[in-house]
């Protein structure tokens, strides 16, 4: 990612440009994909201008087979579609402008379903696309047959109700079999897991839709995930957080987020034609599958960048840079007593306060300032030194000037930054005096290991100091979940059913519970289904919400600054323990499992199951260390990095 001019401002006045429209002459910027407003601009610029020199990386074994994966499901839904609508256009084995005139001509037949159509390319708004079906939907605003957009994602797409889910009003779903969305229903016990990229690509092929007048007048898109429904989603509804505003009410839908990051995209290019970069490396999530990575690595190290402050991204990046902090040597100096103020005190404006403090005599009491009846605020400055005029005035002006951001924890931003400068030797979070770690009789450390379609085909444990695991070697199926499952849940329970008997407390670890909650209601699910474990869905979530269940990686990042991330791979080393295998990861684990399952040598099939034990083995090996670290008092108190050289 990189920089972003001053008109993404909150502040812009009314001649300002817009912030939905190119600032720059794109007319020759070559016509972009539906993949460029959610991609970084920065990898938007390098695919069509490379930096002199450097060779794009090729895609790894794993996101290449994620690729694989998701073209093979993609024909797996047109061949169902195929089947149910024998009626429907399919767009095949034709390219470019044929393609073009192909899906044109569809629409203007009124075709109910166009499978793998290409969209003309929008020379005006210097789009192209090719998205998976359209979908018949009545008539454009100009008269013709309009067309919702569909596209195929290999991931889930809603979720079911959860006591911790509660719906937000349903979401509205049609099956294959009649998939329009005139006819999709509202489902109040499914979850919308809706992803914003997939609502960006959406949104651009609607755009494309109204540019050749064969848009439908409500801008819905839809999604057909792994569930194999079109999950449909307005593209004009204002519910997505709008990017750059402070305001925490401040909404845009996905249409105007999309015209915000395409048009955005286009002026990068358009500079980068010119020879100006108008972007910067910034670390976000999409550095690990990107193609430049190698490229931007060494200039984000080499500029301290603050995007490498854990669960700092782009946005946090851009806020600081804007208030002249660029490095995490910087983010350092900053006033922690002054951040906890600005992080108790977001809710209401502290930058005023501040300036009004400064018009004031500094012997004035704070009450003067915001009001006696202010209860709360008044109890807030108290309890962070702050009495009287002179006080507030003398906050670190940084400080005040990042405090209208919504961060998640400034103070804690800049622990982060002061203990990465020190040595990343980690300490207690501010406030915790003495690390609180849960204990019980019996202890029993757990991880899962899923496959490239996640389905989960080991589960380990360890208990007393032996491992022991449940897993299948098959080809990974709902069947495969289930028996796995079983075999765990059948150990798991009978383990806590022995400590009840013998009066013990017992205490379940895993590192980072969502993922193995999500494992456990799966494979219950599959259990019930095609065991007849009917009973297991409830057990699990009785288990889940119990005490007994502990999230260490929670319990750990509650109380722990480390400089780094929390990763399980990042963490355990800092307690002294080491993989065996030189190359552990879940990514690299897939690869593993797939040639376990699916190579032709039984030798190497053999090497890869027994590699997988045991990098499992280590995962939970890996928790237990942390726990026992934890509790060791090797962890540094709060404020040890002054006086770490």
């Amino acid at each position: 990612m990189g920089v972003i001019p001053n008109w993404d401002d909150a502040s812009m006045t009314d001649v300002a440009p817009s912030r939905h429209m190119p600032r720059r002459e794109v007319s020759t910027v070559s016509p972009q994909g539906g993949y460029a407003a959610k991609r970084c601009p920065l990898r938007v610029q390098y695919d069509l201008f490379p930096p002199a020199g450097v060779v794009p990386l090729e895609p790894n074994l794993v996101d290449r087979f994620r690729m694989e994966a998701g073209n093979t499901f993609e024909a797996e839904v047109f061949q169902v579609l195929v089947a149910q609508h024998p009626e429907a256009a399919i767009i095949e084995g034709l390219r470019g402008e044929a393609a073009e005139a192909a899906t044109v001509a569809a629409m203007q037949a009124g075709a109910p379903l166009i499978l793998g159509g290409r969209l003309p390319t929008d020379q005006v708004g210097r789009r192209v696309g090719r998205p998976d079906v359209l979908v018949l939907a009545g008539r454009s605003t100009e008269g013709n047959h309009a067309y919702h957009p569909v596209d195929v994602k290999h991931h889930k797409t809603v979720r079911e109700v959860t006591p911790e889910r509660k719906s937000r009003g349903g979401t509205l779903v049609a099956p294959l079999t009649d998939p329009f969305a005139v006819d999709a229903k509202l489902d109040e016990a499914l979850i919308n897991q809706r992803s914003i990229d997939d609502l960006l690509q959406l949104a651009h092929y609607h755009r494309m839709l109204e540019a050749v007048g064969h848009a439908a007048p409500d801008a819905l898109g839809g999604i057909i995930g792994k569930e194999q429904v079109v999950v449909w989603h307005h593209l004009a509804e204002v519910n997505v957080k709008q990017l750059w505003d402070r305001r925490r009410e401040a909404l845009e839908s996905p249409l105007q987020r999309y015209d915000f990051e395409f048009s955005f995209r286009l002026d990068v290019l358009a500079a980068a034609a010119e020879g100006q970069s108008i972007v910067e490396p910034v670390a976000i999530g999409e550095c690990a599958t990107c193609p430049w990575t190698e490229h931007c690595g060494p200039q984000i190290l080499a500029a301290d960048s603050t995007s490498l402050i854990p669960g700092h991204g782009y946005k946090q990046w851009h806020a600081l840079r804007r208030r002249g902090i660029g490095s995490r040597t910087e983010m350092a100096t900053l006033d922690h007593q002054a951040a906890r103020l600005a992080d108790a005190y977001q809710s209401w404006d502290l930058v005023d306060h501040v300036a009004e403090a400064a018009r004031h005599p500094a012997a004035t009491p704070i009450a003067e300032l915001v009001g006696r009846r202010s209860t709360d605020r008044l109890r807030v400055l108290a309890d962070h030194g702050i009495e009287t005029a002179g006080d507030l005035a003398g906050l670190d002006p940084r400080v005040v000037a990042l405090a209208d951001f919504p961060w998640r924890s400034l103070a804690t931003s800049v622990h982060q930054a002061q203990v990465t400068i020190a040595g990343h030797h980690p300490e207690l979070a501010f406030g915790v005096e003495d690390l609180q770690v849960p204990r019980a009789d019996v202890e029993i450390d757990i991880d899962m290991e899923n496959g490239l379609d996640g389905t989960v085909y080991l589960w380990g444990a360890l208990a007393r100091g032996h491992y022991v695991a449940a897993s299948s070697w098959e080809t990974p199926s709902a069947m495969v979940d289930a028996e796995v499952f079983a075999a765990f849940w059948s150990w798991l329970t009978a383990a806590r059913q022995s400590a009840q008997q013998q009066g013990q407390t017992i205490a379940i670890y895993c590192w980072f519970a969502t993922a193995e909650s999500t494992a456990l209601r799966r494979g219950a699910a599959a259990a019930a289904d095609l065991l007849g474990l009917t009973s297991a869905p409830a057990e699990v979530e009785e288990l889940i919400a119990d005490d007994s269940f502990v999230d260490l990686f929670a319990v750990f990042a509650q109380q722990v600054v480390t400089g780094h991330g929390n990763g399980l791979k990042v963490v355990a080393p800092m307690a002294g323990f080491q993989w065996r295998d030189s190359d552990p990861g879940g990514a690299e684990s897939m690869i593993w499992h797939h040639e376990a399952v699916t190579g032709t040598d039984r030798d190497q099939q053999v090497h890869n199951q027994q590699r997988l034990l045991a990098y499992n083995e280590d995962d939970v090996r890996a928790t237990a260390a942390i726990r026992e670290w934890m509790s060791s008092g090797a962890v540094l108190p709060h404020g040890s990095h002054a006086h770490v050289n």
